[in-house]
Order: C-alpha cells, then sequence, then structure tokens
C-alpha cells in the first residue's frame, strides 16, 4: 500500500536535506499531531476539544504553532532517513518532542538527558520519548538542524542504544517491578551519597527467570554486571546490594517470587552466553 503512493522521482530539496540528517539530529519546531477519541479524552487538548461537543470520532489533533516544543529529535534510523545506498522508500522520519525543564537528578526512562545542551541554571534539556511522531520528509526542508551531542560520538551511540533497547524491551510482570525496580529505587533513596556513586560503578542490571516464566515468575536473580576493573570486588558496592537484597526479599515474598542471591559479573569478562540468556532491565539507581 505504502510503496503504491511513492513517485519515480522525489523533490531534490528533499533528497537533499535527509542525507545531511542522522538518528539524534534535532529539527526545529515539529509538528505534534496524534489521533484520539473525543468520547474517552485523557490529554489536555483532547479534553478541550471533547467539550466543543464534536462528534466525528476519531480525530486528529496538532498542537498550536505557539506550543510546539522548541525542537524534535530524530529516532529513525540513520539508514532510513538518509537511504544512501537505494531508491528511498521512506517517506516519513519520527520525530520525539525535546523541550526544557526543571532538571531532576533521575529522570523518568521516558524522559532523555540531552546533558550537552547548555540549559538555565537549574534546568535540562529533555527528549521525550512517549511521543513520536511521523513527519514526512518533505517538512524537513528550510527548517534549523543542531548536534544535541555537540560531535560526541559515543554520546550519539548511546541515544541509539537506549532507543533499541526501548523498543526491545521485554514484557515481565507487575511483580518482578515491584520486587526489584521500587525496591533499588528506595534503596538509592535511603542512601543517596554511595547510590550515586554505585551507579558509576554498575554498567547494567540484568535478570534471570529460574523458575516459572517472565509474565509469571516464581523464582528471579538479579545479575550487577561493573564496569571494568575490581569494581565488582569493591566491598561497599557488594554490600549496598547485599541490603538491598534484604528488603527485596521480603517484598518478593509477598508478590510470591523467591529472590535468590545477587550474582555480580565484571563487564569485561563475562561469559557471552551467560549474557545472552539474561533479561536487560532499567537501572533505576
Amino acid at each position: 500500500m505504502i510503496s503504491k503512493g511513492l513517485p519515480d522521482e522525489w523533490p531534490p530539496e528533499v533528497v537533499e536535506v535527509a542525507a545531511q540528517l542522522q538518528q539524534g539530529d534535532l529539527i526545529s519546531e515539529p509538528p505534534l499531531v496524534y489521533a484520539a477519541s473525543l468520547a474517552y479524552p485523557i490529554w489536555a487538548l483532547t479534553r478541550l476539544e471533547a467539550e466543543d461537543g464534536v462528534d466525528s470520532d476519531p480525530v486528529h489533533l496538532s498542537l498550536d504553532r505557539d506550543d510546539v516544543p522548541e525542537w524534535g529529535i530524530v529516532v529513525s534510523q540513520t539508514c532510513d532517513v538518509t537511504e544512501e545506498e537505494h531508491e528511498p522508500v521512506q517517506p516519513w522520519v519520527e520525530v520525539c518532542p525535546v523541550y526544557e525543564r526543571d532538571a531532576v537528578e533521575n529522570a523518568p526512562e521516558y524522559l532523555y538527558p540531552l546533558n550537552r545542551m547548555p540549559a538555565a541554571e537549574g534546568r535540562m534539556w529533555v527528549a521525550d520519548l512517549r511521543l513520536t511522531v511521523s513527519l514526512e520528509k518533505g517538512l524537513l526542508v528550510g527548517r534549523q538542524r543542531r548536534d544535541p551531542f555537540d560531535g560526541a560520538e559515543e554520546a550519539r551511540i548511546e541515544f541509539g542504544v537506549k532507543l533499541g533497547e526501548r523498543r526491545a524491551r521485554p514484557a515481565l510482570s507487575a511483580g518482578v517491578h515491584v520486587v526489584i525496580t521500587e525496591t533499588l529505587k528506595k534503596r538509592r533513596g535511603n542512601n543517596k551519597p554511595f547510590a550515586k556513586e554505585a551507579r558509576t560503578r554498575v554498567y547494567k542490571l540484568m535478570l534471570q527467570v529460574e523458575q516459572g516464566s517472565r509474565l509469571d515468575p516464581r523464582s528471579v536473580r538479579l545479575h550487577v554486571i561493573c564496569q571494568p576493573s575490581d569494581e565488582c570486588t569493591e566491598e561497599r558496592l557488594r554490600e549496598w546490594f547485599d541490603k538491598w537484597w534484604e528488603k527485596a526479599s521480603e517484598a518478593g515474598k509477598d508478590k510470591g517470587i523467591e529472590l535468590l542471591p545477587t550474582v555480580f559479573h565484571d563487564r569485561e569478562s563475562m561469559d557471552i552466553e551467560v549474557y545472552d540468556r539474561l533479561i536487560p532491565i532499567e537501572n533505576p539507581m
């Protein structure tokens, strides 16, 4: 269906501007549109439209130009944006809103901090990954562009990894979220000074379901993958997780989930077969 609507030749201005973009670039003032039901309104704009008593349903709503964010971040894969090696077949790019907000130490996982963008004191720039808008590439022509990573390739790669993990996030029972994520957040709040240090030592948190399934786990185990060197043998780090495990085990009993003792790995020497069997989870530390 989509391919039948493509032209044989694209406007050269569109081809030129798309060739200059890549995943993670910002474009100015992206239109924000979405479909909604006025019979069951949720977001503020939808509720406002519903008050006018419009009967058509569903409706397509868009923010006024004065309300759109200053920037939008491209989340499509770079190869789908530039399409350098073949005839173009991707007429749209996916964009998420970017805006400045009050700074927080640990932003929600759906807000990606763009720390290399200068912000006002006490403020920070974030990419809000909750809303993705499809823009036909012709809308890119004439818009300002900006690199939010200030030329740092590693930071851009980290953003791409975040996008991939968010889409590939496995389904897990709500009980696991309570037993693992919520208790880690409480542990962080009870020991903030070392929690910040521990976060720098931890490369990734992963989960193993020993008995049961992801949606109905009976026993699970947290695997802590540490940064290289001797971080995993650092006594304070293990003590931090041991105290977390004591509290989390009690929470697990309430949910019918046995939390097995934590296992630690060095990122550089971890068995890759073990890694492939584990489930990546959010690091709320």
